[in-house]
Formats: structure tokens, sequence, C-alpha cells
């Protein structure tokens, strides 16, 4: 997917992720969601996770997550992925990244409901 979000000057632009959603029967207020903070990978577009792949280690975090019954979604971080440089380590980007992809996931996919966490670690 691909949604707003803001750079670290504060100017809007698009930043790029990925939504998964567990099987099975949605629950009455929605799927509830995990904005994941991913570890470093990299500062290359072409390191962005949504389309470079994940570690094993990631990929057994995602399958835990959807079989106990919360939704992902999962940014790539400002600049990876997309036209902008990613300001490795920054702290605001991050934080944007990974709230917008959260107010974003519902738009996505509506079974997706209002509450949500953020879970991240390493560069996240």
């Amino acid at each position: 997917m691909m949604y707003t979000s803001y750079r670290v000057n504060g100017i809007s632009n698009a930043v790029t992720g990925v939504v998964f959603t567990p099987s099975g029967k949605v629950p009455r207020d929605g799927w509830p969601l995990i904005s994941w903070a991913h570890g470093t990978v990299g500062i290359a577009d072409q390191c962005a996770p949504s389309t470079a792949g994940r570690s094993q280690r990631d990929i057994n975090y995602l399958k835990e997550w959807l079989a106990a019954g919360y939704a992902i979604a999962a940014t790539d971080y400002e600049g990876l992925g997309w036209t902008f440089e990613h300001p490795y380590e920054n702290g605001l980007s991050e934080a944007r990244s990974v709230i917008d992809i959260a107010r974003a996931a519902p738009q996505v996919d509506p079974t997706i409901g209002r509450r949500w966490m953020a879970v991240g670690q390493s560069q996240g």
C-alpha cells in the first residue's frame, strides 16, 4: 500500500507498507491492529521490506501476531522503497510512519478496528 505521511521537514509525502489480516471470523469491533516498526534492513530503496521480503525472524513475528488475532500494518518508513532519502534512525520520521500507517490501514481493509498499538525492535 501507499499512504500519506510527513517527512522530517513536515512536508507530506507518500510512504509504502503492507497490511496483513488474520483469517477467521472478524471480531465485532474489527481486528485490533499492531503497527509494526521493523528493525534495521538497510537504507536503499531495494531494502524496503514490502518488496525485499522478510527475515525468518520477522516472518515468525507476523505469523504469531496473526494467529493471536491481530491485523498488522507494516510500514517501510519514509524513504525506503520510494523517492526520498531514508532518514535512518530519525525518531520523528519513524514515529510518523508508524502512526500514519495505523491511521491508513482501515481504509485498505475495513475489517480493521480502531484499537491499535505499536510494536518494534532495533531501528523500530
